[in-house]
């Protein structure tokens, strides 16, 4: 849809004169864009997008406060799975952008809702928090470590057939990621 399109340029110099034409109409070169819900600004500093998740993070801790008298254990941690988690988790590739000071202002909003949904006092420990409370529950960096290791297997099982296969065995029925054996000494 030639009305709703955009162009976005990336980098320091956003030159205005830039035209681009798509069917002989031209398209606006805009500052920010928002695709699936992330936006995009010229720079990738995602400022915008932290901010807006922050926002969803703080409604579902208020909404869990206001629930948490009322419901158990069991909805709340399915409260917490649709709208806190699944926001943590949308866009665990942009969070490796963010800083540590801000990917730890996200573990703390984790931790009260956690705190909150288990009805513990807000001075629980949080190294036996998700031990011992929310043991399904991956802080935020390891939210980021989970989104990194299935991106890495996703590529290494999509890559080259050549070099990686998988070889089932009989007895486990488990798939092995096994090299290929190479008649160089360089691989």
């Amino acid at each position: 849809n030639l009305n709703k399109s955009c162009a976005l340029i990336i980098g320091n110099g956003l030159d205005n004169s830039v035209m681009n034409v798509l069917n002989k109409q031209a398209i606006s070169v805009q500052q920010s864009i928002k695709y699936l819900g992330i936006e995009f600004d010229n720079e990738l500093k995602f400022e915008s997008f932290y901010t807006s998740i922050k926002t969803k993070l703080n409604q579902a801790i208020g909404v869990i406060a206001v629930l948490r008298n009322k419901l158990t254990t069991k909805p709340l941690m399915n409260f917490y799975f649709a709208h806190f988690n699944s926001h943590l988790s949308y866009a665990t590739f942009i969070l490796i952008k963010f800083s540590s000071k801000d990917i730890q202002s996200l573990q703390v909003l984790q931790n009260r809702i956690i705190k909150l949904i288990h009805k513990l006092p807000p001075t629980t420990s949080t190294n036996l928090l998700y031990s011992q409370h929310a043991n399904n529950v991956l802080p935020v960096m390891g939210l980021i470590f989970m989104s990194i290791c299935t991106h890495v297997k996703k590529s290494l099982l999509e890559c080259d057939d050549a070099l990686i296969y998988f070889e089932k065995l009989r007895s486990t029925r488990t798939k092995l990621l096994k090299l290929k054996e190479s008649n160089t000494n360089i691989r």
